[in-house]
């Protein structure tokens, strides 16, 4: 009762058409739309886990309801008094104009936030139902905008139509059919985009073809507690220890095939003791050690799969097989061990477990 009462008196002492309370839901909506943005781009490591990650550079048009969230109390406060009152001294005005009054501000930031909820969840190794989560959360959150503020207000002008108690909605009796089905094409369509940019998930040793034809696997994971790199230098795992990951590629076509490289996000390794990493390095990556050569733990020699890749040219040839080491910190080690995945970029997908340092 008493926020009625407020609401009343605000009502009373306000002029005509200012709304505060809206003005700021809108302000904390678009600073949570922002800051979620934020976090998903600079930390959420899902980009790992899909091929044709251009696909989904449209979250960034989430930016534009953040920011008219942000400067709603503009308008709630300032611009909608100036509206009602211009609207009162013209005419009935144009389609566009009318549609614009129609136009559900709130709705549409709410639904920008659930979208962004909805992808939340997805990580780089998260399998194939998860993922479809995250073209679902990207067409929620797009999509609630555009109807709410564009689709829906022109669409009551333009094709309302009495309902049987002389009401003109257009959507009248029908909201939740129509909503269900919007849901339905969106879920349908999400399966079919996390079908072409998911990659496979298998365990260490299966090969994966890629689209070039050569057969590419992850061989070997074993853990050390220390390496040597080859100018004597030792490097020591800490209390994770030392992540070795063999990586493979066998050529069975007729010309050379392309062998991934050894940059950042090439060949990565995710964990979820892997916790230490810089400002928009995605979370649970693991840290690459960079050697300059072949490296060695205990009595055995490792061939660096950075120096072999070099050496074959960044390719290999027709009926040849390519093969070396990479190295990886794991900063932690849970009492169980852990589970992670090696993912080569645009290939595939590797589980492994881990449960000591040799």
């Amino acid at each position: 009762m008493r926020h009625r009462r407020l609401l009343a008196f605000l009502r009373r002492v306000l002029p005509d058409g200012v709304q505060p309370v809206r003005g700021l839901v809108g302000l904390a909506g678009g600073s949570l739309l922002l800051f979620g943005l934020s976090v998903e781009l600079f930390t959420a490591n899902w980009k790992l886990g899909i091929a044709l990650e251009w696909l989904f550079t449209p979250l960034l048009a989430f930016l534009v309801p953040a920011a008219l969230g942000i400067v709603s109390p503009l308008w709630y406060w300032v611009g909608r008094p100036i509206w009602c009152r211009l609207a009162r001294s013209r005419a009935q005005g144009s389609v566009v104009r009318s549609g614009l009054r129609e136009a559900r501000f709130l709705p549409g930031l709410a639904g920008s936030l659930l979208g962004l909820l909805v992808l939340g969840p997805v990580t780089a190794t998260a399998g194939f139902w998860v993922q479809a989560m995250l073209p679902l959360g990207l067409l929620i959150g797009l999509g609630a905008p555009l109807w709410y503020w564009i689709f829906r207000p022109l669409g009551r002008q333009l094709f309302a139509r009495p309902d049987r108690n002389g009401s003109e909605d257009w959507l009248a009796g029908s909201a939740v059919r129509w909503g269900l089905a919007a849901l339905f094409v969106l879920a349908v369509l999400s399966v079919l985009v996390t079908a072409v940019v998911s990659l496979p998930i298998v365990e260490v040793g299966q090969p994966i073809t890629t689209g070039s034809g050569m057969e590419l696997a992850v061989t070997d994971v074993e853990t050390r507690s220390s390496i040597r790199a080859a100018d004597g230098d030792l490097i020591d795992g800490g209390a994770g220890g030392v992540l070795l990951v063999r990586v493979e590629g066998t050529n069975g076509g007729d010309t050379p095939s392309a062998v991934p490289g050894d940059s950042v996000g090439d060949v990565a390794v995710i964990s979820e003791t892997c916790e230490a990493q810089t400002f928009g390095e995605p979370s649970n990556n693991c840290n690459r050690v960079y050697l300059d050569g072949n490296f060695t733990a205990g009595d055995r020699a490792y061939a660096n799969w950075g120096v072999v890749r070099e050496r074959a040219g960044g390719s290999v040839g027709p009926d040849e097989r390519l093969g070396g080491w990479l190295a990886y910190r794991i900063e932690g080690r849970s009492a169980e061990g852990f589970e992670g995945m090696v993912i080569v970029d645009d290939v595939g997908r590797w589980r492994f477990g881990v449960d000591g340092a040799a």
